[in-house]
């Protein structure tokens, strides 16, 4: 159950009004109240659900070029989809009213991030559950509006059953759609030997299916989005070359669509072959020493790869915590930040194990020479996730300034 904060501020403003006296006195007035819920201990409990929520430009790539969107009621945020009611009572709070539980999911929820995003659209057809024909669309102004419409003129007679859906105009079959039929719907596709079979299966350990997309586990540990087909193309476009730099070799431009978090089984092919047919790329030809330059090249720092840490405190103990534990993003100035009871380097390493599980693994971790960072615990848990551990010197341990910044902003607000 979320414990409630230790009190409810009130909501409102200071307003001059005539007292008893008839003269102007600045006075409080409350137009509500501000409801603050500490949900650690649920969160805690909470069967972690590892959503790869996109980047703002992935989601801004994928608009591009078109007439129409939709969008879950962006407005009312969170506050619309339905808890199950066996589970609201987990969501319940004490305030000086009384004692109330959330009927929809809240703020502070782990989980809530990603069941946003995940949110499907609605499929209907009729009755029978057999025809071709269905409507795909959305729920607006408790209204259902159709979006795309598919019956079986569209679809041929020939059309195997694991494909009913598709319409005609669209007939490239993914690479991936057989563990797709497979998780879905435990559906097998005839003509597979015995050893095909075999290596089938035996892949399959490596995907998992989250209405509507297809996800893989990578050697790495990461969870990477499987795509096909233009959207592969998209993808391998814009890591090519960006607004940072580029054009990039075959290597480099499939190291980045891999550090997207997208995956397909012909990534290195694809960017040989997409660099072969790029045209700045064969402008520019074979650089020979020539060319070269003495500068040395920009290193390309992306968000999420550098990540700042230091303790905070003492303070005077509150619910058993002294210390605060912040690590700050060096190119995104994201801030995450943990109150703690003590500040030994095993709350460092679970602290970090859950900042790698929302943002995933960076390439290097900067942190001062203390005891909490400078063991042999943090050391092993960084090498295993394959990131670089680097100390600031001792003649200037602030480094960029980065994390004392934040420091000074959550001491003085």
């Amino acid at each position: 159950m979320g414990k409630p904060s230790p009190s409810c501020t009130e909501k409102g403003g200071t307003t001059v009004v005539l007292n008893e006296k008839n003269k102007l006195v600045p006075t409080r007035t409350v137009t509500g109240w501000r409801v603050c819920i500490d949900y650690r201990r649920l969160n805690d409990s909470t069967r972690k659900d590892h959503f790869p929520l996109p980047f703002i430009d992935q989601m801004l790539e994928r608009l591009a070029g078109k007439e129409f969107y939709c969008f879950l009621d962006g407005f009312s945020e969170y506050f619309q989809i339905p808890i199950n009611p066996i589970d609201q009572d987990k969501t319940a709070f004490t305030c000086p009213f009384g004692t109330f539980a959330y009927r929809r999911m809240p703020f502070g929820l782990f989980n809530a991030p990603g069941t946003f995003q995940s949110l499907p659209f609605e499929l209907m057809c009729d009755a029978s559950d057999y025809a071709l024909g269905a409507v795909l669309g959305q729920h607006h102004d408790n209204h259902f509006r159709p979006i795309y419409y598919v019956n079986e003129s569209d679809v041929k007679d020939t059309f195997p059953d694991e494909f009913l859906m598709w319409v005609e105009k669209d007939l490239e079959v993914p690479w991936f759609a057989d563990f797709t039929n497979y998780l879905a719907s435990s559906v097998l596709r005839k003509g597979f030997s015995y050893h095909q079979k075999k290596k089938f299966l035996a892949d399959l350990k490596y995907y998992f299916w989250d209405h509507p997309y297809l996800f893989r586990v990578c050697a790495d540990q990461v969870i990477k989005w499987c795509v096909y087909g233009k959207e592969a193309q998209q993808i391998l476009e814009h890591c090519h070359q960006g607004p940072t730099g580029g054009p990039y070799g075959p290597c480099h431009t499939a190291k980045k669509v891999f550090d997207s978090g997208f995956y397909w089984p012909s990534i290195f092919k694809d960017a040989r072959a997409f660099v072969h047919t790029c045209d700045a790329c064969q402008r520019t030809g074979t650089i020979t020493k020539r060319d070269e330059m003495p500068q040395t090249g920009i290193q390309v720092c992306e968000v999420f790869d550098v990540w700042g840490i230091n303790f905070m405190g003492p303070f005077p103990s509150s619910h058993t915590c002294k210390y605060i534990l912040v690590t700050v993003d060096y190119v995104s100035k994201g801030v995450e930040a943990k109150a703690l009871p003590t500040n030994d380097a095993q709350v460092v390493v679970n602290f970090l194990k859950k900042l790698f599980s929302r943002f995933g693994i960076p390439k290097a971790h900067i942190s001062n020479r203390g005891t909490y960072f400078a063991n042999h615990l943090l050391e092993k848990m960084l090498k295993k996730y394959g990131v670089t551990n680097r100390f600031s010197t001792a003649y200037h341990p602030q480094t960029s300034g980065q994390v004392e910044n934040t420091n000074r902003a959550l001491t003085y607000p």
